[in-house]
């Protein structure tokens, strides 16, 4: 979820030159800027980029029942991560919010963000295609056998 408690960790495990970025006066600006708007669902403040949808309600998540999700999204992620490219990229996140941005901007452009972290929630952990420690994310195993590319 895009919550400032996970921003925070994606900026403090994510990229060395940005982990000192103040993370509250970085939203408040942008939400001046209208690059950002946050949004408040019950007791939560989510801070969504100004033209996306956090949900759209397209996905019908039950209990990560597989039958639930669209198949072509499912196979488009196990696409993605059995490609070198893909499976660094996801590798090398920080955070599962993070790796839930990776997928959204090269998978599945098409789905809400919201979508697409419930959609990784259950190729987490009903499929079991990514395993993370229960510690933190990192470091990720991708189970699925990798695509050599000629």
């Amino acid at each position: 979820m895009p919550t400032k408690a996970n921003l925070d960790d994606c900026i403090k495990y994510g990229d060395v030159k940005h982990r000192d970025t103040n993370v509250k006066k970085a939203l408040k600006n942008a939400i001046k800027q209208q690059k950002v708007v946050k949004q408040t669902s019950g007791d939560m403040d989510l801070y969504v980029p100004k033209d996306e949808q956090l949900w759209k309600c397209s996905v019908k998540y039950t209990e990560g029942n597989p039958e639930d999700y669209p198949k072509a999204a499912l196979n488009k992620i196990r696409k993605f991560i059995c490609f070198p490219s893909g499976r660094s990229a996801i590798m090398a996140s920080q955070c599962r919010y993070e790796a839930g941005t990776i997928i959204k901007q090269r998978c599945l452009k098409e789905l809400p963000l919201g979508d697409v972290l419930q959609i990784l929630d259950m190729v987490i952990t009903t499929k079991k295609w990514i395993l993370s420690q229960q510690s933190g994310w990192q470091p990720v195993k991708i189970t699925l056998p990798e695509f050599k590319t000629t």
